[in-house]
């Protein structure tokens, strides 16, 4: 039973460590915003999965970004202007 429990909490904490993964799915200039762009991207978790602190424009801290469940995935659509060439996301240390 005990090494049960043990298997069972490092199941756990790699289930949580998982990071998500992210499938661009539009990247498309616009006219009108000179230097900017339009992205669209599917961002999918695994149950419980979750993404390190990061940041998606100067002030735009996600402190949280997971799924809250730990039995089903999970699955959202991101849209966002950013700069041309910018990066979708940086780490925050």
């Amino acid at each position: 039973m005990k090494k049960a429990l043990i298997f069972l909490c490092l199941m756990a904490g790699t289930l949580m460590a998982q990071e998500a993964k992210v499938t661009p799915l539009l990247s498309k200039d616009l006219p009108d915003l000179p230097g900017k762009e339009g992205r669209m991207v599917i961002v999918d978790y695994s149950p419980g999965g979750s993404s390190a602190v990061h940041r998606q424009a100067p002030g735009d801290i996600h402190l949280v970004s997971k799924n809250a469940s730990t039995t089903a995935p999970a699955k959202f659509v991101v849209f966002f202007v950013k700069d041309k060439g910018a990066p979708v996301s940086t780490p925050v240390n």
